[in-house]
């Protein structure tokens, strides 16, 4: 019996060993459910976390879970206390309220919590999400919120060509008394340069008739998208947060008049998907520079009879309905008879609710430097018409200016001296002496090293007339030439004004014309359209200029790119020091650029 009793004992220690530690671990206990399993795509599930334990945690950290899926707000935080069989347990609960971003089938994943020392996890839940579209008007009215509380994406193109303007348009259409709406999700239109049209800072309702139903119909916002590469681009939806009127019983009690019994909502559009084609190679003009829309173009010189060396301003305007930042400057080569001086820019930006465009305006200083009846060729402007489908080619008349005068004078009032200047160039003076007894023979002059130094001067002179009069033709001939010769200009040009866009802290405005000074440097010096140009050809561009060891070239290249995409498309915020340093970074890559281009 002694020995029975001994080996009782022990089992009872053992046993003790083994329940013990099993229930210390059920001490804490960690579980997840949603208060549904089926629900539409506008509306929301609520996914609740309760972490329940028979101890006093000092403290409870926050749980990990995925809900990439899902539009996510909350948590809300609750602790109550359960009484169960004379024990008392703490519970804490965490609500989420999930808006589905898709439909389908998607799953809540496993929640995760490390507690004691302990990693406790809640199983996956798969929720279905149904469309939950709208009646169509053949439908009964429902309740349902769907039908009376949705978004209304349009595009007024579903086939676009790349740089044709697509305006869409979200509204906001409801039949409840709205509070507290705002934008929750604001597409980034990657694949787009964008403009905004019109955004809405109250609501501004029309009444509308869809489906045979009276809606509040309010504009939220339009904007004009112009695709930057060809391809299916999908415009993903906008989403809407708002309260709405609890739906249910009617109020009845002193507590349902002072409190406010609205329920908060999240509505999501559609995506549209937009198809863009290439602009056609077939009979694309040798000066086309990437225009797309409709425009027109107006010369002007003034005035039109003038003293030889008295300045002519001519300005050439191009003005029409698309994206004008995409135009290229008209090519206008030496003008027989002038001197020309390098232009002045001048952009005008037209926004409207009816779409975007504006104007650029060059503006020259021409100097006669020969007398008679001088011309100013015709400047023509190609553009490529979505519309008809074909590119379109728009020239000015020639104009004719009257220079009179003589050459000489001309010079001399070009350079006008003070009496001060008029004084120190008469002591620099020194008359020629008529005493022969004052001149002495230095020698025979073909023995004079000068000599043969002046004499060799008049063919290299020669030379580099010739070498400037045929690179001025071909300035006039040769489109490609032209825009690779002032490829360095330009994207210096369009620096400066992105240095001026960050003195003003114009963050958007600066880093658009960082991307443009880098595409049009490479547009301009392969000879393609900068609007068509991707990051990825962006890249293989700036490779073949440098060569396979500017990898670090290349790598910053397509990082400041997409600083400058994030920036303007999805508006996002910038320090003084990022923009600096944006600034810096892209006058290093256009001289890295330059350098091996010239060295090739």
């Amino acid at each position: 019996m002694t020995g029975r009793a001994a080996l009782g004992g022990w089992c009872l220690v053992w046993l003790g060993v083994l329940v013990l530690p099993q229930a210390a671990l059920a001490a804490v206990e960690f579980t997840a459910k949603v208060d549904r399993q089926q629900t539409a795509h506008s509306q929301p599930v609520r996914l609740t976390l309760t972490i329940s334990s028979t101890e006093n945690l000092p403290h409870i950290p926050a749980p990990q879970i995925d809900l990439r899926a899902f539009e996510v707000q909350g948590p809300a935080v609750a602790n109550r206390y359960q009484m169960t069989n004379g024990s008392t347990a703490l519970m804490r609960e965490l609500t989420y309220t999930l808006y589905p971003r898709k439909t389908g089938k998607l799953t809540i994943g496993a929640a995760s919590i490390q507690i004691q020392g302990r990693q406790l996890f809640t199983k996956p839940i798969v929720i279905e999400v149904t469309a939950g579209r709208r009646r169509s008007p053949g439908q009964q009215p429902s309740d349902a919120i769907e039908d009376n509380l949705f978004i209304r994406a349009t595009a007024d193109h579903e086939r676009a060509y790349v740089g044709q303007q697509v305006a869409v348009t979200y509204d906001l259409c409801y039949r409840y008394q709205l509070q507290n709406v705002g934008f929750s999700e604001i597409p980034t239109f990657a694949g787009f340069w964008v403009k905004d049209l019109f955004v809405a800072e109250t609501l501004n309702p029309k009444r509308e008739d869809i489906g045979e139903l009276p809606f509040n119909v309010s504009m939220l916002r339009k904007v004009a998208l112009f695709p930057t590469h060809s391809g299916a681009l999908r415009i993903e939806p906008m989403a809407v947060s708002c309260s709405i009127p609890k739906t249910g019983r009617r109020r009845s009690g002193l507590f349902d008049s002072i409190f406010d019994r609205s329920q908060a909502q999240l509505v999501r559009g559609e995506a549209i998907e937009v198809e863009v084609l290439p602009l056609p190679k077939k009979g694309q003009p040798e000066d086309f520079g990437g225009a797309v829309g409709r425009f027109s173009i107006v010369v002007e010189a003034q005035p039109r009879r003038v003293p030889v060396g008295d300045p002519v301003t001519l300005r050439v305007r191009v003005d029409g309905e698309g994206n004008f930042q995409a135009i290229g400057v008209p090519v206008i080569g030496e003008i027989d008879g002038f001197k020309m001086y390098d232009p002045k820019q001048v952009d005008d930006e037209r926004i409207s609710v009816n779409g975007y465009g504006g104007s650029r305006t060059l503006e020259y200083i021409l100097l006669p430097v020969r007398a008679g009846s001088l011309q100013i060729p015709a400047v023509s402007f190609s553009y490529f018409d979505p519309v008809a489908q074909v590119y379109q080619t728009v020239r000015s008349a020639p104009i004719m200016i009257d220079s009179h005068g003589d050459v000489a004078v001309a010079q001399e009032s070009l350079f006008p001296l003070t009496r001060t200047e008029i004084a120190q160039v008469g002591s620099d003076i020194r008359h020629i002496k008529p005493d022969v007894v004052e001149l002495d023979d230095h020698g025979r002059l073909h023995t004079n090293g000068w000599f043969w130094f002046l004499q060799g001067l008049i063919p290299l002179s020669y030379l580099g007339f010739v070498v400037a009069h045929r690179h001025r033709t071909r300035l006039r001939g040769d489109a490609a030439y032209a825009r690779r010769r002032r490829a360095r200009s330009e994207a210096v040009r369009r620096l400066e004004r992105a240095h001026y866009s960050l003195e003003k802290g114009d963050g958007p405005g600066f880093y658009d014309a960082i991307d443009q000074a880098l595409r049009a440097y490479l547009a301009d010096t392969a000879n393609v359209s900068a609007a068509a140009l991707t990051k990825d050809e962006c890249a293989s561009l700036a490779a073949g200029m440098c060569g396979a060891e500017a990898r670090d070239l290349v790598a910053e290249l397509v990082a400041l790119l997409e600083r400058c995409e994030r920036a303007r498309y999805a508006r996002a915020a910038s320090t003084g020091d990022q923009m600096r340093l944006a600034y810096e970074t892209a006058e290093q890559i256009v001289d890295a650029l330059d350098k091996g281009r010239t060295r090739k």
